[in-house]
């Protein structure tokens, strides 16, 4: 039996602890590490078999193999979306509650953002979550399209679907006090409120805000979050396929020569 560790337990890593649960593989969940303790701790319980949520040396002792599935885009990152090395130290720094310890006193303490540090979480905690959702808990977007079956299409979908309820909507499909009808959403109603609305943000470049053109900036961010190196592999991809085919054709032709009149 393979024990698995899964590090960082957000969307992707409950999704890969239900897929080992549900898997006849010889795999077992052996342990969790996340950065939010709590929070992992309440997903937790919606497991069949909860296991320890560990900081990264326990999991590494306790598993043969660890996913990593912790979110990956830093504040640097955003440099290969067009932002100078200034503008992107300047976007780090806006944010003045990233963790850190005191020198001096050995306390946690806070500080300003550096590029090399990732986004940090919206809310300080479960309860902070909650009390800003309607009581609901929302989910980690850093890896939604990665955790989504046709991902960017369908973060486009919820966010551009709020509607009212149909007028034939059966009553227990009604959305009720404080939810939201969408049908892109699995039960239809969500306690997420519209995040987007005509003219919401105004762009210096004049860019278009209206409500689809900016669900597809949104979009294609939460893409990139969830795979920020994804065009360079894809580049280093293609480049790798033109040097396989050169060679090809160079090894072909070079065959060719050297065979060329004997009888084989």
């Amino acid at each position: 039996m393979k024990r698995i560790g899964i590090a960082g337990f957000g969307t992707i890593g409950r999704a890969v602890a239900r897929h080992i649960e549900n898997s006849d593989l010889p795999l077992a969940l052996a342990a969790v590490s996340a950065g939010d303790r709590a929070r992992a701790q309440a997903a937790m319980a919606q497991l069949a078999r909860p296991v320890p949520i560990v900081d990264t040396s326990e999991l590494v002792a306790l598993s043969d193999v660890i996913v990593d599935s912790a979110p990956t885009a830093a504040f640097r990152d955003i440099a290969e979306l067009g932002y100078t090395e200034g503008q992107v130290k300047s976007f780090a720094k806006s944010y003045d509650n990233i963790p850190s310890i005191n020198p001096d006193t050995g306390e946690p303490a806070t500080r300003t953002g550096l590029p090399s540090d990732h986004f940090p979480a919206p809310y300080a905690n479960e309860t902070a979550a909650r009390a800003a959702n309607n009581n609901a808990l929302p989910p980690d977007l850093s890896l939604i399209t990665k955790a989504r079956e046709d991902g960017k299409n369908y973060v486009y979908s919820l966010i551009t679907g709020f509607q009212n309820p149909p007028a034939n909507l059966p009553k227990e499909l009604q959305p009720a006090t404080g939810l939201h009808y969408n049908p892109y959403f699995a039960n239809l109603n969500l306690a997420m409120a519209p995040p987007l609305a005509d003219g919401q943000v105004t762009f210096a470049d004049g860019s278009p805000n209206d409500l689809k053109s900016m669900a597809k900036d949104v979009t294609a961010f939460l893409v990139w979050t969830a795979e920020p190196k994804l065009v360079k592999r894809v580049w280093t991809g293609w480049a790798v396929f033109l040097y396989l085919l050169i060679f090809t054709i160079l090894a072909y032709l070079s065959y060719r020569n050297i065979w060329a009149g004997k009888e084989h």
